[in-house]
């Protein structure tokens, strides 16, 4: 490479012209992920006050509110049961079913097999 040449440079047209095409691609590939960042907080923070407003309405949110720990845990305070609804790995979390069961006991029901046996809850 000619001394002073950028890598660039020394790349032939037809290189420069994917490597141009390739950081294009990452550009809006990385603007949709922000724009999905930003898309998800919206939609936690409105899952969160519906869920205040009424914990019933958990079980029409998207799959992926019934996946988020924070929205998770607001609804299981608010009302145990919709433990049903939640995400499988969630149903798992110890703090989660806890905080369930310490809403309404029958609860209990709808957490993982390996927590059902645990007597602490």
């Amino acid at each position: 490479m000619p001394a002073g040449a950028t890598q660039t440079e020394a790349l032939p047209l037809q290189s420069r012209s994917q490597q141009h095409l390739d950081a294009s691609v990452l550009r809006g590939s990385l603007s949709k992920v922000l724009q999905d960042n930003q898309l998800c907080a919206a939609e936690r923070l409105l899952a969160v006050d519906a869920v205040e407003e009424d914990a019933r309405a958990f079980h029409r949110l998207p799959v992926v509110c019934r996946a988020d720990l924070v929205v998770v845990l607001k609804a299981v305070q608010q009302d145990g049961q919709v433990l049903a609804y939640v995400d499988e790995e969630l149903q798992a979390d110890r703090d989660v079913v806890s905080k369930a069961v310490c809403q309404n006991g029958l609860a209990l029901q709808f957490a993982a097999e390996m927590l059902r046996d645990d007597a602490d809850l």
